[in-house]
């Protein structure tokens, strides 16, 4: 018994090790203040995005032989390959005898590279085996994506079929480990072959075997969550090609850590705390994978096979008995004057920097009838100042009216552009005098009355309100010059796009584009399908996010303005990713995703969508620019 007390009090003298806060970053508040007032400035206009993005003004680069300064090779192309407008190199023909893959591979600028030509001068067997051995000296298992140039993971090597071709990638190394890149070989003049491009070229490869392990972003199936570890497909050991088949999947055999990310602020009830001395609501965050909330997490994570191996403990009685007397202090620091408890209260809507909890401002309850699952749309959008109970009604699960979407829309007019909406006259409509109505009209949001009549108790569907909520963002664009992002319809990708209405596409395609009023499924938009109220809240609170949805350009990194970015590696619940975007990448930032809080501007993240997995990711915010419609 005296052991078991022993070791009870030896863990509850620790018992704060599970409760962690995000360190406060040591730098004045002007330095922070500077920065946030650039990163508010950071806008590209669209002409000048394209003027700078690579994928846009892609070049070819031709290095041809060196005839009076043979014996620098490669360093004679050193300023070439250094220069400015090789950021936007995407396709390079090699053509001197002393060529070397290191080299080439070093110069930073070359980050974009997808094509490498490689002429009958230069010694392919030698370039390839110099490759593969700065290969090896980085490491077989790092993330290369990083890296740039021909470990880019999207890049090919083309070689000439002269002479005697040996049976794969492989063979052609000293360093048999799996590539980051593909070989293929062309036939003939290499100038000709380079300018019909990858046509002029074929597989090289004596019968794929995809038992390679790159790690590059391209290759990637799924991130790491709480719930599953990182996965990859395998490739061709031969040529490098990517297998891409579901099936059959590799592993880095990382244990689940970080275990959970809690970006999600998530007032829910579930997630409610209590209130703190400022008199602000405090909840919970929540996992955005899991959705466990920290209170729940800090109990059910800790179980007894996590005591023993945190510990370098062993299963005996004693040591049960003292995990249960932990477990039950960490159950009472929940409660009302526990430790945790007090602790996860000590944070403000100015301070939110508590990796266990956030505050928001104590705002009336809600009390209508509302899904558990649309709570924290709906509380939000209570926050936001977009529900009148008194149209609404006092059940959130019923199917949405025309009068019902126009108090909402106004609503979210108002609030984007912060001004109040001047009502039409009285006689604009025959079937209803409701000032919402009336200031729908006075806003230029019809949602698609007609004759006079705007049938406010009719059912409003998805392309109704999809128009509602595109008239009252653009009231904002005209009444106080919210600019939105550059968007290409998306709406062929439905079956049934055909039926939508004529005078709803343009609605559509916007809202559909910024992610705000999607289809049903992946497949049919449903434009004629009904909503309910609970749903237009849970849209229109995640339609006061629409100025920051969309795409998002690197930039200058320094504060001259003059210096172009490094690498911009994203990250997944604090862990690197193979993904990283170069000078002038852009990505495409979500809708009603939440900044990750930092404790000071260098901290602060994007949340971002891995083009090839879909998973959220982020991304250092001080490095991009995002990019407005002229």
């Amino acid at each position: 018994m005296k052991k078991t007390l022993k070791i009870a009090v030896f863990f509850i003298l620790i018992a704060g090790f599970f409760v962690s806060v995000v360190s406060a970053i040591d730098i004045s508040e002007g330095i922070n203040k500077a920065y946030r007032e650039r990163i508010k400035k950071q806008i590209y206009t669209e002409k000048q995005a394209d003027s700078l993005w690579c994928k846009l003004n892609e070049r070819d680069m031709v290095l041809t032989p060196i005839k009076e300064e043979t014996l620098l090779g490669d360093h004679y192309y050193g300023p070439l390959l250094k220069s400015d407008e090789s950021l936007n190199v995407t396709r390079l023909l090699v053509d001197y005898p002393t060529a070397t893959a290191s080299y080439l591979y070093g110069q930073s600028p070359l980050q974009n590279i997808r094509e490498v030509w490689l002429s009958p001068q230069v010694d392919s067997w030698e370039y390839i085996n110099d490759l593969q051995e700065v290969f090896a000296d980085l490491g077989a298992a790092l993330y290369f994506d990083g890296s740039g140039g021909m470990f880019n993971g999207f890049c090919t090597i083309y070689v000439s079929d002269e002479g005697e071709l040996p049976k794969g990638l492989l063979s052609y190394s000293s360093k048999p480990l799996s590539p980051v890149y593909f070989v293929k070989v062309y036939s003939g003049d290499v100038y000709e072959a380079f300018k019909k491009g990858d046509s002029a070229a074929r597989e090289w490869c004596p019968g794929h075997e995809y038992t390679g392990k790159a790690y590059t972003a391209s290759r990637m199936k799924q991130h790491m969550t709480c719930q599953q570890p990182n996965e990859w497909y395998y490739s061709c050991k031969w040529c490098g090609k990517c297998e891409y088949n579901p099936k059959h999947t590799f592993s880095d055999g990382v244990p689940k850590s970080p275990v959970h990310d809690f970006a999600r602020f998530d007032i829910s009830d579930k997630n409610y705390i209590g209130t703190n001395k400022q008199g602000e609501e405090v909840y919970c965050l929540s996992c955005r994978w899991c959705g466990i909330n920290t209170r729940d997490a800090d109990i059910s994570d800790f179980t007894y096979k996590f005591f023993l191996r945190q510990f370098s403990l062993k299963d005996s009685p004693d040591v049960k008995a003292a995990y249960n007397m932990y477990l039950e202090q960490k159950r009472s620091g929940w409660k009302k004057g526990g430790q945790s408890y007090e602790f996860s209260l000590n944070v403000t809507t100015k301070n939110n920097i508590n990796t266990f909890s956030f505050a928001v401002p104590k705002s009336k309850k809600v009390a209508a009838k509302i899904s558990e699952n649309a709570q924290d749309g709906v509380y939000w959008a209570a926050r936001n100042g977009l529900v009148d109970e008194s149209v609404l009604g006092d059940d959130f699960t019923k199917p949405l009216t025309r009068l019902q979407a126009s108090a909402i829309a106004v609503a979210l007019a108002e609030k984007l552009s912060g001004k109040s909406v001047s009502s039409a006259k009285s006689k604009t409509y025959s079937d209803t005098k409701s000032k919402y109505a009336l200031k729908a009209a006075g806003a230029g949001i019809y949602g698609g009355a007609s004759d006079g009549k705007f049938n406010p108790d009719s059912a409003v569907d998805r392309q109704q309100l999809a128009t509602f909520f595109y008239q009252a963002l653009m009231y904002a664009k005209k009444n106080k010059n919210v600019r939105y992002t550059p968007y290409e319809s998306k709406l062929a990708r439905y079956s049934d796009n055909a039926s939508i209405a004529d005078w709803a596409k343009e609605a559509a395609a916007f809202m559909d584009a910024l992610g705000l009023v999607e289809g049903s499924s992946r497949t049919k938009f449903l434009p004629e399908e009904t909503l309910t109220i609970e749903q237009a809240l849970v849209i229109a609170n995640n339609s006061l996010d629409a100025p920051n949805i969309g795409w998002y350009q690197s930039g200058p990194s320094d504060t001259s303005g003059m210096a172009y970015p490094g690498d911009n590696n994203t990250r997944n619940c604090g862990v690197s990713t193979q993904l990283n975007y170069r000078p002038y990448e852009r990505f495409w930032r979500p809708v009603a995703i939440p900044e990750k809080p930092g404790a000071s501007v260098f901290d602060e993240s994007f949340a971002i969508l891995d083009p090839y997995t879909n998973d959220r990711l982020y991304v250092q915010k001080l490095k991009f620019f995002a990019v407005k419609a002229d």
